[in-house]
């Protein structure tokens, strides 16, 4: 008797792993699509009764759940979802702080409808996280440039000031933090996402400020500015403008005449970079010192080394001259 159950205790000791290995390698049991069309039919059922009653918890829950129900249309769970998204948006909007930084993460789960992006990128730049508000502000950029078919129309003042807060919060961060521009599907952006901030409104070119940074009180760039650099221009290289204007900037402080030289000399450092990477188009570089200091976004709170940060900058324009209306038609220091 016991040999006999040694035996057997060896036997099922040799048969459990098999049995698992060919439960591994069995297909997954998929319902048939009857079962399959009540599940969806329900869980549709119950994101709707969320969006009648505009119920938070429930819209977060059935939202989020249905992306993963077998058997739906993915074109109508994506308009529900984008639908119970802007209605979690309204609820959001009254509240501060964390919680507003929790409820609009959550609706971001739902669907991310540029409502969503744009709540939560205003939520980092309220609790001054520059590296998140960076990203989510360049992300807002995407979802605006390329909306879907029921997102709701962007205002022009909601497009103004996220251009304006993507520059300025880039300029807060590591230059080898600093978002690239991507497309909406991840892939590197180009021109039109680099260059031509404006172009979903118009095809006039923007100037779009550069973090790359320079030693202290010199032209030569920084590791980090250089990192910045290199990425951006392999982001960039294959679709960039024959011409660009290199238009470097300093902060207020210290010897006017001496920011005006410093300002030229780092956007003509930007300039050698690009012609150094392959770049063969025309360059046109200029400076302007402390003369054109950039306004900041309305309602923002930087403090004063933040101020001069941002301040300190080169802006590239894909244009052949300096726009006639360029830093309100001032007179450049041009390049020698």
């Amino acid at each position: 008797m016991a040999r006999s159950g040694m035996l057997g205790a060896a036997g099922l000791a040799w048969l459990i792993p098999c049995l698992i290995a060919a439960m591994a390698l069995a297909p997954p049991f998929t319902p048939p699509a009857a079962a399959q069309t009540a599940s969806c039919a329900r869980a549709l059922k119950q994101l709707d009764d969320a969006i009648a009653t505009r119920d938070r918890a429930a819209l977060e829950r059935e939202g989020f759940d249905i992306g993963g129900v077998p058997g739906c249309d993915p074109d109508a769970v994506r308009a529900k979802r984008r639908q119970a998204a802007l209605i979690l948006v309204d609820l959001a909007r009254p509240s501060q702080g964390a919680e507003a930084r929790e409820r609009y993460r959550r609706a971001r789960r739902v669907a991310a409808v540029w409502p969503v992006v744009q709540g939560l990128a205003e939520a980092a730049h309220a609790e001054r996280n520059w590296p998140e508000a960076a990203k989510l502000y360049s992300d807002l950029l995407v979802a605006m440039r390329d909306p879907e078919r029921d997102d709701p129309p962007v205002p022009e003042t909601v497009i103004a000031l996220a251009e304006q807060r993507a520059g300025e919060t880039q300029m807060l961060v590591p230059p080898e933090a600093a978002p690239l521009p991507h497309t909406r599907a991840g892939a590197p952006g180009g021109l039109d996402a680099v260059l031509v901030e404006g172009a979903f409104r118009d095809l006039i070119p923007r100037p779009r400020l550069m973090p790359v940074t320079f030693e202290s009180n010199g032209a030569r760039m920084t590791p980090s500015g250089s990192a910045f650099a290199e990425r951006w221009w392999q982001s960039v290289r294959a679709s960039v403008a024959p011409a660009l204007v290199l238009a470097g900037h300093s902060d207020p402080r210290g010897n006017p005449a001496r920011n005006e030289v410093l300002s030229l000399q780092r956007a003509a450092a930007l300039g050698e970079f690009l012609k150094a990477k392959g770049f063969t188009g025309t360059v046109t570089v200029v400076g302007y010192g402390q003369r054109c200091l950039k306004p900041f976004s309305p309602g923002s709170s930087y403090t004063a080394e933040e101020q001069w940060q941002i301040q300190r900058r080169v802006e590239i324009l894909a244009n052949a001259a300096v726009p006639a209306g360029y830093c309100r038609g001032m007179k450049p220091t041009m390049e020698q």
